[in-house]
């Protein structure tokens, strides 16, 4: 699959990199009122003589939630409508044959040590998968859950912790979240070994509550320190996680409404359930699939009720926004150099 040039139209940089939409973009879809016209934004789209199925809705859906897509593609899905081009890209049909190749020479990367070839690995996959929403949502996954060989210096625990992600894009996000703190990429990353009982570092703690779940503000440095001993032990053993029991802090730790006794399980569970991770998912997903403009607070708010009632279904909220008039809105066309 060759992918498009980006539309000549689109002129802003990629969205933002904090947890808010930048005061400018506020200040200018508030002014502008963007999605003045919609009543729910997050409704399904349906073509109308002012929002018509036309190829620059097309080019638009497969650079935004895929990689791009040939002239043929393009011309089978403007034929097809939106529903049934939404559906391939939501329920992909995978050719095992190129499934089972692309599998094994992932695989051949990873055990050969070298951080090159697992980068040719993936690209491959970028440019010849079944699955291009799969590989879009591993990569806004491994910005969320970043990690560097640089200091991991293990080639095989980045290719693992790649297809973990990869495996878990779409699915409960408490399952994806566990995949990510049990990696051993993550916790070299974030020096997990260091954390014991008595000596506890906050290292992996506090990006689980500031990055991968509660975001800014929903925590305080005492939050920090609780779940910083709630993780005492976890290390790495072989390439896996285990819990050091010897290293774990048996106290009675205070958090999030929890007093007793807690593990890495048990925090993972209070975060997930905690509302504020709502949110950041909200916001995180916006990011992917959204222009800054129209990812306004009433838009993260609606996306994040939505999640809180399918228990982070992550694929549930993605085919809802990509399904959304939203998605198809004219404030979201060609607003990313990406699109």
């Amino acid at each position: 699959m060759m992918p498009l040039e980006p539309p000549p139209s689109a002129k802003s940089l990629d969205g933002p990199t904090s947890d808010e939409t930048p005061t400018a973009l506020r200040e200018q879809s508030e002014a502008g009122d963007p999605l003045a016209a919609y009543n729910d934004p997050l409704a399904a789209y349906k073509p109308t003589s002012e929002a018509p199925w036309s190829i620059r809705r097309v080019v638009h859906l497969h650079w935004r939630a895929g990689l791009g897509a040939d002239a043929a593609t393009l011309a089978r899905d403007l034929a097809a409508g939106p529903e049934a081009s939404l559906d391939r890209l939501l329920h992909p049909v995978v050719d095992e044959e190129r499934a089972v190749r692309l599998e094994a020479v992932w695989r051949a990367a990873a055990a050969s040590d070298s951080l090159r070839r697992i980068q040719s690995a993936w690209a491959a996959r970028l440019l010849q998968t079944d699955d291009p929403l799969g590989e879009r949502l591993t990569l806004a996954w491994h910005d969320h859950f970043a990690t560097a060989f640089a200091k991991v210096q293990h080639s095989g625990w980045c290719s693992d912790q790649v297809a973990a992600l990869r495996g878990r894009a779409r699915g409960q996000f408490a399952d994806l979240l566990a995949a990510a703190v049990h990696s051993p990429a993550m916790l070299r990353w974030l020096d997990a070994a260091g954390n014991r009982a008595g000596q506890p570092n906050e290292n992996l703690a506090r990006e689980l509550l500031e990055l991968f779940t509660l975001g800014v503000g929903h925590y305080s440095d005492g939050d920090v320190a609780e779940a910083a001993r709630a993780l005492t032990g976890l290390a790495i053993r072989g390439d896996a996680s285990a819990v050091a029991l010897a290293a774990h802090d048996e106290g009675s730790i205070s958090l999030f409404g929890h007093q007793g006794s807690l593990d890495v399980d048990g925090l993972l569970s209070l975060l997930v359930e905690h509302p504020a991770t709502a949110q950041r998912l909200a916001w995180r997903l916006a990011h992917t699939f959204l222009a800054p403009v129209v990812a306004t607070p009433g838009v993260l708010a609606a996306l994040a009720r939505r999640l809180q009632q399918t228990q982070l279904d992550i694929g549930d909220a993605v085919a809802t926004l990509l399904r959304s008039q939203l998605f198809f809105s004219e404030a979201n066309i060609a607003t990313r150099v990406v699109d």
